[in-house]
């Protein structure tokens, strides 16, 4: 499974939520142990959205909105991350 994102949107994460970029979120999406939901308010026809609520060492509980991208071959599989926030933040 690969894991993707924009960077310019990882910057501006960062500039947003504490510091918070993808990078350090992708452990929450590997690891397991995290609650996902589908984003109604989101998701489009084109483009399935998912909201994982987990936890990270530095930033405590976290959610990650997140899109999968299917390939031919599973293992080349790709996580997109959109956006990344402590859970009580909004």
């Amino acid at each position: 499974m690969l894991f993707t994102w924009d960077e310019d949107k990882n910057t501006e994460n960062q500039a947003k939520h504490d510091g918070m970029s993808f990078e350090e979120v992708v452990p929450v999406l590997i690891e397991g142990g995290y609650e996902v939901e589908y984003d109604r308010e989101q998701s489009t026809p084109d483009e399935d959205r998912f909201i994982a609520s987990g936890e990270v060492d530095f930033h405590g509980k976290i959610v990650v909105v997140f899109i999968e991208i299917e390939s031919e071959f599973p293992e080349s599989d790709e996580v997109r991350i959109i956006s990344s926030r402590r859970k009580d933040a909004k």
